[in-house]
């Protein structure tokens, strides 16, 4: 595959400690020459999809290898979902979709299962995001005016996961307002905070 991303990271207690970057050539390979040969070095490759980017799973090598070569085959695993309104039901278009592996309920930060997929949800709500391993991941949901949310997920091996659709909270609406506080004849007045009623909270200043 020509103009995938490849990065060739070195490792240092399961710390990165420099990376080098290529693209891969129309014969799909990428050749990088690595600055040491008694280290160890990770190998990540990232895809422009339709609707985002895909960093494939990671390979580990060891420089001293003679051949120092990896070879990618795509994962047919995928992760695909609907994202909605929860106030009127209607798709949400523009939502990031960001997919990040998780061991044991967290996010993982271990460099050897760095991988994942960070995609746009179309005019229909929908999105998909292939390439990715099986396994459990977190699929976490962002769009402004929106309450972010995060789904778990365990995507099977070789096919196309589907998240039950996601229908997201509006937030509540921010930011400064000027007015004026009247009494039932029309009449200025004072001695009241203005709160807000859907979180019954005082929101500024005592009037």
């Amino acid at each position: 595959m020509a103009g995938a991303q490849v990065f060739v990271a070195e490792l240092f207690e399961n710390r990165i400690q420099s990376l080098v970057a290529a693209e891969t050539e129309p014969s799909g390979m990428a050749p990088i020459q690595v600055p040491s040969i008694n280290s160890q070095y990770v190998v990540l490759a990232g895809i422009e999809t339709d609707h985002g980017y895909t960093m494939l799973p990671p390979r580990l090598i060891e420089a001293y290898d003679p051949c120092g070569c990896v070879i990618y085959q795509l994962p047919a695993t995928g992760i695909a979902g609907q994202i909605l309104d929860a106030g009127d039901g209607l798709p949400i278009e523009g939502a990031v979709i960001t997919i990040v592996p998780t061991e044991n309920g967290e996010i993982t930060e271990d460099v050897a299962k760095l991988s994942g997929a960070r995609v746009v949800t179309d005019i229909e709500g929908n999105f998909t995001a292939p390439y990715l391993d099986s396994g459990d991941w977190a699929v976490i949901i962002y769009k402004e005016g929106y309450l972010p949310k995060t789904c778990p997920l365990f995507a099977g091996q070789d096919q196309l996961t589907s998240l039950a659709a996601v229908s997201l909270e509006a937030a509540a609406a921010t930011g400064d307002f000027q007015g004026r506080l009247l009494d039932p004849l029309g009449r200025a007045t004072s001695g009241y905070i203005v709160v807000n009623t859907a979180a019954g909270q005082p929101i500024g200043h005592r009037v």
